[in-house]
């Protein structure tokens, strides 16, 4: 039931930082790895020419993936996992699997409006098919950090036979 609490302007203080991050590791992709000029001013970014610009609002800022993947990611720990330490990495693994999707989806945005413009870049945030993508590979990490703790779960040895008496 916690999960159906307002938490509203409760979120700011744990938001604005995650906006930052994802902005700022957004215009560090397009800059270092691609070559592409995006320009970081806070939580907004936008190119040299002007020919979008996108601010990631509180509302974007991350909580709903933040929320919808720290359920994801308790729901498995629980369900799988009998160590509270293995449930414990599997509830923390949610906050940076929360800034992976939301770094997928605002680079997503990104690379529309540097390829045909605002309206494009529009368009993607809007599509509610394409709202789904940052979802993906939050979920699949889940399941890779969940593969990765049963693999280290430990063996138990079997205990040696009795000897026989002749």
């Amino acid at each position: 039931f916690a999960f159906m609490v307002p938490i509203g302007s409760l979120t700011e203080t744990v938001t604005f930082p995650l906006r930052l991050m994802v902005t700022w590791t957004v215009e560090h992709i397009f800059n270092d790895i691609l070559g592409i000029g995006v320009i970081r001013s806070g939580t907004q970014l936008f190119n040299a020419m002007g020919t979008y610009q996108y601010e990631v609002a509180a509302a974007c800022g991350g909580m709903r993936s933040l929320i919808s993947i720290f359920l994801i990611s308790t729901t498995y720990g629980f369900l799988v996992f009998r160590s509270p330490g293995k449930r414990l990495v599997m509830v923390a693994a949610s906050l940076p699997l929360a800034v992976i999707g939301n770094v997928v989806r605002l680079s997503t945005i990104v690379a529309a409006g540097e390829w045909r413009g605002q309206s494009a870049g529009n368009f993607v945030h809007d599509n509610g098919i394409i709202s789904i993508l940052p979802y993906i590979p939050a979920i699949i990490g889940v399941m890779l950090i969940g593969r990765l703790l049963e693999k280290t779960a430990p063996t138990h040895p079997v205990a040696p036979a009795p000897a026989k008496t002749i």
